[in-house]
């Protein structure tokens, strides 16, 4: 069984398709572009009227032999906090890519996921070329931080609260090969440019008037404040060009190159693509523009991806809201510039290619963990990160762990079943994957730290961040009832558009959603004798690297205590007592262990021999308890009999039988639970 999962697992990891067609320019409907980058009002969603706070213009032109972008832009920043400020703190995220010593490089060591820096040109970085206000054109400078990711620019007087500043920066910023998220990829097949993270960017100032301008290290992402953009890309003729927002202008002239002018509102970022490869695939859904940029090889995939978008985009307006903006551009990279997919921007992301299992294994293995789930979890960005825009390096499980949890939801509004793989016939869902990956973090990760905090280890960090984090709130789910949860859920993301919560907002929003009564805070009752403290079980879930385990230690059937012995009667005399086992009622005695760490209520499920069934609560509070059931012959015992608890990884004595039973064995039954085991254990080292 092990040799054959693996060759399962080696086959759909070599084996993606290439696709032999020719070529078309465009495939899919003809559809305009929106006219506006947001969606009709009634559609949209709310916008709070201060959430709008940096605004960018850029005129930038791609150098398609060097691979530099020349740029202009203007930032204008509104001063929304209580305090006047001297300075601003500026993002150089590209100059993580600058020198083996930075930050992002020291940990990364020139390597991200599959991909490793190119040997031509190894190196990214951003340099300033000018620095003045707009107004009177005064010149500023720029101050190196400890760090080339981050610099700030001393103004040359105080902004004070509630006034505006506009300013603009020059620069010329140097793509490296593509090896993590942006860069370019070139030749004799393939012309691509993927630009993330690519001009100087404001950071965010905090209420108190001071700056979060986090250093970008491995495992952080970005942090920005919501603003409009208007960019205009100067490309060669004949390249296609995807970016943020939508295209409000094509220009061109006789020097053989265009300028396409693209316009996004209320996003918190820019990035673009271009290459002259692409084959252009657009639909529409909802009345939402979904465009797709594919290489050659992949074209024909672009249905199977539109269905994925699609049934995402249903599965989260229902769930958390509307989608506020009127395009989707998803982008599918070169195979060769594998480091730029898997990559999320607002209302922009890059996905990865489908995979076909070839024979004989085919017939065996149906998974849906390959491109479109990259599909679906990128999208999901667009709400989590996109739309609440959390901190990604302070909180990065407000970003990518919500994320996660939220694509297992969307497996679930599937109309095929929530099924994540199957292998001959064996159905594996979200929380089977899920609770293997808790079985490998052996008790030493910590859910709410910062990025920089986690070792340099990906798969730590991953199997945390993102999958420790969906099967926390996949347990709550499970143990407060899914609606009652997914009403709590859909409050945080109600109350948090277009801002930037924090892990307080997220707990404290929950837990007042949840509670039975504001009276007795954080307290839900799940039977008349158990309560469940939600204050207590998400600082557990979260805070500590505590672990959930239980087992079911022992069950019996025995009689129940008589009268036969020697007792004092009314009158102080002795008198023996006969004994009669026959008159003897039964009693069922089963012993629950808590032997984790995290304490929770859990679910029991007994089973009489007279084939009933009963299910209660345990507390879970002692490490021991023991329950008797008078008058009851048990057959078996079972705790968290529906698999609620996902994060509990080690299930093998959570069921028992009475010692004189036997467990019926079936050849279907253990050899469902072999490749369970078998496939989870190969499949689970890597993440989508």
């Amino acid at each position: 069984m092990r040799v054959f999962t693996l060759a399962c697992v080696a086959a759909v990891a070599l084996c993606a398709c290439d696709g032999g067609a020719a070529r078309p320019r465009s495939v899919g409907l003809q559809i305009d572009e929106p006219t506006d980058p947001l969606r009709p009002p009634a559609q949209r969603g709310s916008i709070p009227d201060d959430a709008r706070v940096t605004d960018y213009a850029i005129d930038a032109k791609l150098d398609e032999e060097n691979f530099r972008i020349e740029g202009l832009e203007r930032i204008t920043f509104r001063n929304q906090s209580r305090a006047a400020v001297d300075h601003l703190a500026v993002h150089l995220y590209m100059n993580a890519f600058s020198a083996e010593d930075t930050a992002w490089m020291a940990e990364g060591r020139g390597s991200h996921r599959t991909s490793a820096q190119g040997a031509a040109a190894p190196w990214g970085r951003v340099a300033i070329s000018s620095i003045q206000t707009a107004a009177d054109e005064k010149r500023l400078s720029l101050v190196p931080g400890a760090d080339p990711s981050v610099a700030t620019i001393p103004l040359a007087e105080p902004l004070a609260p509630g006034a505006q500043l506009e300013l603009d920066i020059g620069f010329t910023t140097h793509l490296p090969e593509v090896f993590a998220r942006t860069g370019y990829q070139a030749d004799e097949h393939t012309q691509f440019v993927l630009a993330g993270q690519w001009f100087p960017k404001l950071a965010v100032l905090q209420e108190d008037g001071t700056w979060n301008n986090h250093v970008f290290t491995f495992h952080s992402e970005f942090f920005a404040d919501f603003g409009n953009y208007r960019v205009i890309l100067d490309v060669p003729e004949g390249w296609v060009v995807g970016a943020t927002g939508i295209r409000t202008r094509e220009d061109d002239d006789d020097s053989g190159r265009v300028r396409h002018t693209y316009e996004a509102q209320m996003v918190h970022d820019f990035a673009w693509t271009a290459s002259p490869n692409y084959v252009e695939h657009v639909a529409t859904h909802e009345g939402i523009r979904i465009r797709q940029l594919h290489t050659p090889q992949t074209w024909q995939d672009a249905e199977v991806h539109l269905d994925a978008q699609v049934q995402a985009l249903d599965s989260m307006q229902r769930r958390f809201g509307p989608y506020p903006w009127s395009s989707i551009t998803i982008v599918h990279p070169p195979a060769r510039a594998g480091g730029a997919g898997g990559m999320e921007y607002p209302t922009f992301f890059t996905s990865g290619p489908l995979l076909e299992i070839p024979p004989p294994f085919g017939s065996m293995v149906t998974m849906r963990l390959d491109g479109r789930f990259t599909t679906v979890h990128e999208f999901g960005h667009q709400y989590f990160q996109g739309l609440l825009a959390s901190h990604e390096a302070e909180a990065p499980w407000l970003d990518e762990g919500l994320n996660t949890f939220s694509n297992t939801l969307v497996l679930e509004d599937s109309p095929d079943g929530a099924w994540a793989v199957k292998v001959l016939g064996h159905t594996l869902d979200s929380g089977d994957l899920l609770r293997l990956d808790m079985a490998r973090l052996d008790n030493i990760a910590v859910i709410d730290q910062r990025a920089d905090q986690f070792a340099e280890s990906e798969a730590l960090y991953g199997r945390t961040v993102y999958r420790k984090t969906a099967a926390a709130l996949r347990s709550l789910r499970n143990l407060v009832g899914h609606e009652r949860f997914d009403d709590a859920l859909r409050s945080y993301t109600d109350a948090y558009r277009f801002a930037h919560p924090t892990p307080e907002d997220f707990f404290h929003t929950l837990i007042v959603a949840l509670q039975d009564d504001p009276a007795a805070p954080g307290l839900l009752a799940l039977s008349p004798e158990v309560t469940l403290d939600l204050h207590d079980w998400l600082r557990q879930a979260f805070r500590t690297p505590r672990s959930m385990a239980f087992s079911v230690r022992w069950v019996e059937n025995r009689s129940q205590l008589g009268h036969a012995g020697w007792h004092r009667n009314e009158d102080g005399t002795w008198v023996e007592t006969a004994r009669d086992d026959a008159e003897r009622e039964p009693e069922g005695v089963v012993v629950f262990e808590r032997a984790g760490a995290f304490v929770t209520p859990v679910q029991y499920a007994v089973t009489f021999e007279d084939g009933s069934t009963e299910e209660a609560w345990w507390d879970g509070v002692r490490t021991t308890d023991t329950i008797t059931f008078r008058g009851r012959r048990i057959r078996s015992v079972s705790l968290d009999p529906h698999r609620h608890l996902e994060l509990e990884a080690k299930r093998i004595d959570n069921h028992r039988f009475v010692r004189r039973d036997e467990r019926p064995v079936t050849t279907e039954g253990d050899l469902a639970d072999l490749t369970e085991a078998a496939l989870l254990s190969a499949l689970l080292g890597v993440s989508p």
